[in-house]
């Protein structure tokens, strides 16, 4: 009588994550067992449980809500199981909540040295975009700053972070006009105005 062994591997999974601005992409990277695998997802929080259960790729539709999702694999030919869970931040939409103020002194004293974006109760925390551009012009209208910021993933970009040092005005005293446009999954809005330097 001849006997034979077969000796699998045990299986293991793990998920990734694709952050984009807009979409939340998670991949299921399976290895060991025989590969004759069953695939079931699920979530807690975010946007609910998963309609697909066999596809290794997941796109996470926009539902404003952060969320921990999950996918168990059952190896069909060893009953193997294997687990794996990744926290996936929300997508960004809605109306914004920024406040943009017309002065500042970088004169290195640590209080209002720079142009920032506070919440629309002059407060920090998120501003709900997830990309901030911000262009800064002299009084002859010559652009001499600018800068795109992104953050994608969390609660996007944040309140009172430095958006403009006086950088290109030399540090000269001085009214200069900016023009910041905030994106996020819904839209974006523009603010303009006057910042002065003193």
């Amino acid at each position: 009588m001849l006997i034979c062994s077969l000796n699998v591997m045990a299986i293991t999974a793990s998920l990734s994550q694709q952050v984009n601005a807009c979409d939340r992409l998670l991949t299921l990277s399976i290895s060991g067992g025989s590969g004759n695998y069953q695939i079931a997802w699920g979530a807690n929080g975010g946007c609910g449980t998963p309609a697909n259960y066999s596809q290794s790729t997941l796109s996470i539709p926009n539902c404003g809500s952060d969320g921990t999702y999950y996918a168990f694999v059952l190896d069909l030919n060893t009953n193997q199981q294997a687990f794996a869970s990744i926290f996936v931040n929300k997508v960004l939409t809605g109306s914004f909540s920024a406040y943009l103020p017309n002065v500042f002194t970088p004169n290195g004293d640590g209080i209002n040295d720079t142009f920032d974006i506070f919440t629309s109760s002059q407060g920090s925390g998120p501003i709900n975009a997830h990309t901030l551009v911000i262009t800064v012009s002299n009084r002859w209208g010559a652009q001499i700053f600018s800068q795109t910021y992104t953050n994608y993933g969390g609660t996007g970009i944040n309140a009172r972070f430095v958006m403009w040092n006086g950088s290109g005005s030399g540090n000269v005293s001085g009214t200069y006009y900016y023009g910041v446009t905030l994106y996020n999954c819904s839209g974006n809005q523009f603010y303009n105005g006057p910042v002065t330097i003193l």
